[in-house]
């Protein structure tokens, strides 16, 4: 599936949770009472005026170069289904071993990074999920997706007044069992505290020394390897 499908998708979910929670019925007219929400999570009241749309961002991914916005929307008493989407750009770590190896240095004539694109898709568990908003403890499967790219200009070899452009990507594939709890801390907004185990399926391509053709040459490969991942986000109900 190309980058751009699956963002799209994601885009899709985030607008419908919009439309769904703009919809209204002859019911919805009626004036409502407001629900204070620091007391309504505190005592467990509330009922269907409750808010069941949670708007969130990760700032701790700013650190590598990734910028989600994540809707959670509210299925059942028990169970959520959370989305993101966004952009990459520049990494704090750079991740440039991954693009090529060190020795490259010395034919590297340029490096741009390009934007790209993240996803994360996730159903969510609520054990004591009595109410009408999604708090508490909870446990979850994730799938998440994350590209950077870069263009590259480099010489074929070190003596070599030859050079070439390429395109560079890292793409990562992750599977992860989450666990996590949430709650409000001052009125409509909130914290989610989460870690999980997984597994990261990261493939790509990678300027290197090829000693069959004396050339610096882009090639292709990949690996799986065990995940950890952790965070907290912020955000806001409604």
């Amino acid at each position: 599936m190309k980058p751009s499908q699956i963002l799209f998708g994601l885009l899709a979910f985030i607008l419908w949770t919009f439309d769904a929670s703009g919809q209204t019925t002859p019911a919805d007219t009626l004036p409502k009472p407001k629900i204070k929400l620091d007391k309504y999570f505190d005592d467990g009241q509330g009922g269907e005026d409750a808010p069941r749309t949670l708007v969130k961002i990760n700032p701790l991914l700013l650190v590598v170069g990734e910028a989600p916005v994540y809707i959670e929307k509210r299925l059942s008493n028990k169970f959520s289904i959370e989305g993101a989407a966004g952009i990459t750009f520049r990494s704090v770590f750079n991740n440039i071993g991954l693009i090529y190896e060190s020795a490259a240095e010395e034919i590297l004539i340029s490096r741009i990074q390009q934007p790209s694109v993240t996803g994360k898709l996730s159903m969510r568990y609520y054990p004591k999920g009595e109410l009408y908003f999604p708090q508490g403890n909870y446990f979850g499967l994730q799938g998440r997706y994350r590209q950077y790219r870069y263009q590259l200009q480099y010489y074929l070899y070190p003596s070599s007044s030859e050079s070439l452009t390429s395109q560079v990507q890292i793409t990562d594939y992750d599977f992860l069992i989450i666990n996590g709890f949430q709650e409000v801390f001052r009125g409509a907004f909130y914290y989610d505290i989460y870690y999980g185990l997984g597994v990261r399926y990261k493939q790509g391509n990678r300027l290197r020394f090829q000693d069959k053709t004396g050339k610096y040459e882009v090639v292709s490969g990949g690996d799986l390897n065990p995940l950890v991942a952790a965070g907290i986000k912020i955000g806001y109900a409604f």
